[in-house]
């Protein structure tokens, strides 16, 4: 089952983390989507090195480093 990732936006219609990513280098941008993908792919089913639970039903997406 493929999860839905949706970009906060503000009540303007503005969204910082598009704003984020469009300021990252072409590289860190690329790998900061593939890590979007791998999330819209596998959902909480990814590795703890890319997923970590903050609180109840709030999740961060990382990538530790090794």
């Amino acid at each position: 089952m493929r999860w839905e990732v949706f970009y906060y936006q503000t009540e303007r219609g503005d969204s910082p983390i598009e704003e984020f990513l469009n300021t990252l280098p072409r590289k860190a941008r690329a790998k900061c989507l593939a890590y979007i993908d791998m999330l819209e792919e596998f959902g909480l089913s990814l590795p703890r090195a890319f997923i970590a639970k903050i609180r109840e039903e709030l999740w961060e997406l990382q990538r530790r480093k090794s």
